[in-house]
């Protein structure tokens, strides 16, 4: 559980023994908020999913995400933490030069070799 939601709950009103959730399954209690809201092709396991890509893509470490959701093998990890096409579309801008700035370093390099081969 996150800190702020511990918070959140500690802060309610009223006795905090047993459960925070009134119902025996939390399952069968979010399988029948689905039906009741008609929302088609949503399951329960595909919170775990949610879950993992967005710790991910939040900047969390991969070992971490593994302890959490109790894998015993990062391979398995792997397969939950699937990454958004735009999320790795801004790494891949995050990581692009500009223009000048690779003319800048091609210029060093040649600057760099013409020296080596001069012997300077």
């Amino acid at each position: 559980m996150r800190q702020v939601v511990y918070e959140i709950l500690t802060a309610l009103p009223g006795q905090r023994e047993g459960r925070v959730f009134k119902v025996r399954s939390p399952r069968n209690a979010f399988e029948s908020a689905v039906a009741v809201a008609k929302i088609d092709d949503l399951h329960f396991h595909d919170l775990r999913h949610h879950f993992a890509s967005h710790f991910m893509m939040r900047g969390g470490d991969l070992l971490a995400l593994q302890k959490i959701l109790g894998h015993a093998s990062v391979t398995m990890t792997q397969k939950y933490a699937h990454l958004s096409p735009s999320y790795l579309r801004d790494a891949m801008d995050r990581t692009a030069r500009t223009s000048s700035e690779f003319s800048t370093q091609v210029s060093t390099h040649e600057v760099e070799c013409r020296e080596v081969a001069s012997g300077k």
